[in-house]
């Protein structure tokens, strides 16, 4: 319980995920509680219910503005983050993007890679691939990665 009330010293927003589940564990409600009890008496932890299902929100909640995950990650980050539309969105992407000085490159037969998704090693770790299978008359194209082997791709 240490662990638990240092790291609610150390954050300002909670995304409590509501579910039929959560509403029946203790350990979230507890949790829950600890974050409404900062949020009243100091005004300094931001609460953001996302509900996973139909289960209705406690009434300490219900006055806050909730977000609703069955429409899918792209909309809760949306709803989280304020972004109106789609296309502020896209525009908040592009900008991490161009802030995180990411290199992204293209591989044919698999596609767009920053880096490696086994080992989270650069783009510049990556190398593309490619084969023919003479039999079938089909080219294969990929990525692999240096560091730890991993490849993918698929037919071009």
């Amino acid at each position: 319980m240490g662990k638990v009330n240092e790291a609610f010293g150390l954050i300002d927003t909670v995304l409590l995920l509501w579910s039929e589940n959560a509403a029946g564990s203790r350990w979230v409600n507890s949790e829950m509680e600890a974050a409404v009890a900062r949020r009243l008496s100091d005004g300094s932890m931001r609460i953001i219910p996302v509900r996973l299902d139909d289960t209705e929100l406690p009434a300490l909640l219900r006055s806050l503005k909730w977000v609703r995950a069955e429409f899918g990650a792209i909309h809760v980050v949306r709803e989280i983050a304020g972004l109106a539309s789609y296309a502020d969105f896209i525009m908040a992407v592009q900008k991490t993007i161009g802030e995180a000085g990411l290199d992204f490159r293209y591989f044919h037969g698999f596609g767009v890679a920053v880096g490696c998704p086994k080992c989270g090693a650069p783009s510049n770790e990556l190398e593309p691939w490619a084969a023919t299978d003479y039999q079938r008359d089909d080219e294969y194209a990929g990525a692999r990665c240096r560091r730890c082997g991993w490849e993918d791709g698929g037919e071009i």
